[in-house]
């Protein structure tokens, strides 16, 4: 009787051992949201390529190590200890199955809860008792073994479909079926059909959606992959939930700032912190190390402002001021120009009676009559350019409102949002020497299959399809991502981990590196482009580290 005990207590934790390290492996990489100054490691030769994006991943081929891949001892599933009584072993046994339901028993329980009104009846899911488990469960040893076994199948087992979770209905969904159109097109470039290989669920724009629909395709479906977070509380509720689970998704949303990131949430999505620093490495080529900020009050440009600063300042560059204005406001427009230019009298009051006096002396000695409205200030330029994160509509009347304020030349530095035809067309020379980026290089070099009708030439497409074409990208490039780490025979923690080593080249980016950094963002190419009176150019360089105390780049322009 006592050898067939410490015969089961070996067998139990050889049950057990499994389970902990199916349970424990990492995935994923930890690190802080955003790196340091010198995130970035050095350029290998493998990298360079013909009209190369600013912001391209720099480091080893995606074949190489993963930093951050070994385990940390929070994120290790506790490990049993050998047994050295028969009592001693089923102890551990008992509080190792505790452990399991105390880890995974309210989530799903939480699904199961969701789904209350639909018929699981005869489907023999898995997850099922290991969402109505209890403590008590683990004190019976068949009951024991049974849950043991459920939780091994739960997380190792899936369909090996994708699950795809979206707002089909309200008012993002437009934007949502473009994402599920560029998705159709890279499963038919990859010769798959979209249908077998995805299950598509409404989130209706609403958390219940969301939480119904997650527990559709995690408990019914068995999905290994979800893609969706297409707006920011959509991305927190998946992050949540594929930590909770050990659950790979794809989040579609492109606020880096989630409450809690998860070890299996990887963000595909034009990423504006790359677009920031692209930008600063474009002033620093060019030595303009002191910066003017205008921002929109409607806060489209928050994000995007605040990275700029901190690459600015990460790079040794200096923001000189920061003045809002609000948009189509020729007041507020006004009111920051004459601040940023220091036109007000405050400060310069010898310098304004200076000038009044020697224009009233030259209009007695041209014999004319003295007009104070002609007596002015000329505007102080203490700063190399401005960045102005808006449309080419508030562009072109900034220009305006400059020439008045009788400024004659300034760079200006812009974001995604300058990007039309109008902006260039009719050409305005204020702007010659300006530069902006984009997360697109070439239209022409864009998947075939996203339509893309240019005008006249490669860099602009037809205004009403720029939504389009973006969205599409978004859906084609995490439909890539998944199909490229989803693995039937593997664990949804294989997968995860298969996720974080999918190279650029597998996705049709540039190079042939990682395609995430160790906070799981996706490296989105961004391309700088310059503003010259021929037209539009592309940069075609793509310099790494670099700062406004390094030596001048010999780097290629348009």
């Amino acid at each position: 009787m006592y050898l067939e005990t410490r015969a089961n207590a070996k067998t139990w934790y050889r049950t057990i051992l499994a389970v902990a390290i199916s349970l424990g492996l990492t995935a994923c990489i930890t690190s802080s949201r955003r790196a340091s100054a010198s995130r970035r490691p050095a350029t290998s030769g493998s990298e360079i390529a013909i009209e190369r994006p600013y912001g391209l991943p720099p480091g080893a081929p995606g074949t190489g190590t993963i930093p951050g891949m070994e385990l940390s001892a929070d994120q290790k599933w506790p490990a049993p200890s050998a047994p050295n009584t028969a009592a001693n072993g089923i102890q551990a046994e008992i509080a190792r199955c505790r452990e399991i339901v105390q880890r995974f028993s309210p989530p799903y329980k939480e699904l199961y809860d969701a789904l209350k009104s639909q018929n699981l009846m005869g489907l023999k899911i898995a997850s099922e008792k290991l969402a109505f488990a209890s403590a008590a469960t683990c004190d019976q040893a068949p009951a024991r073994q049974d849950l043991v076994q459920s939780a091994l199948t739960t997380i190792n087992t899936h369909s090996g479909r994708i699950g795809l979770i979206l707002p089909l209905t309200g008012p993002n969904a437009k934007l949502s079926n473009y994402v599920i159109s560029g998705m159709r097109a890279s499963f038919r470039d990859a010769g798959k059909s979209f249908e077998q290989e995805v299950i598509l669920k409404d989130s209706g724009g609403s958390t219940a959606g969301m939480i119904r629909g997650l527990a559709e395709l995690i408990v019914r479906d068995q999905v290994g992959v979800v893609i969706g977070g297409f707006n920011h509380s959509e991305a927190e509720i998946l992050a949540k939930w594929s930590d909770k689970l050990f659950l790979p998704v794809v989040l579609l949303n492109r606020d880096r700032d989630l409450t809690k990131a998860s070890r299996y949430a990887f963000m595909v999505y034009p990423d504006e912190l790359r677009l920031a620093d692209a930008l600063v490495q474009g002033m620093a080529e060019r030595r303009l190390k002191r910066v003017a900020i205008l921002k929109p009050t409607s806060g489209k440009a928050d994000k995007v402002v605040e990275y700029f600063k901190q690459s600015m300042v990460a790079a040794g560059g200096e923001i000189v001021t920061e003045l809002p204005y609000t948009q189509g406001s020729f007041e507020t427009m006004q009111e920051a120009a004459f601040k940023l230019f220091k036109m007000s009298m405050t400060g310069r009051e010898e310098e304004f009676k200076a000038t009044y006096k020697k224009i009233q002396e030259e209009a007695e000695a041209n014999g004319e009559a003295f007009n104070p409205k002609m007596v002015y200030l000329k505007p102080i330029t203490d700063f190399d350019a401005v960045f102005i994160p808006d449309d080419f509509r508030t562009i072109r009347y900034f220009i305006k409102i400059f020439r008045y304020n009788r400024v004659e030349r300034l760079t200006m530095i812009g974001n995604h949002e300058w990007r039309s035809p109008a902006l260039i067309e009719p050409y305005d020379d204020f702007l010659s020497g300006s530069i902006f980026a984009d997360f697109i290089g070439s239209y022409a070099k864009i998947p075939p299959s996203i339509p893309a009708p240019m005008l006249n030439n490669q860099y602009f497409v037809d205004p009403q399809s720029v939504a389009s074409i973006d969205f599409q990208l978004v859906g084609f490039r995490s439909a890539q991502v998944a199909r490229a780490a989803i693995n039937q025979q593997a664990g949804r923690r294989q997968i995860a981990t298969a996720m974080a080593k999918v190279t650029t080249d597998q996705v049709g980016f540039p190079g042939n590196v990682r395609l995430f950094d160790d906070t799981r963002h996706a490296a989105w190419p961004t391309y700088l482009f310059t503003i010259r009176k021929q037209g539009l150019f592309l940069e075609s360089s793509n310099p790494k580290g670099l700062s406004f105390g390094s030596p001048a780049p010999g780097a290629r322009r348009g």
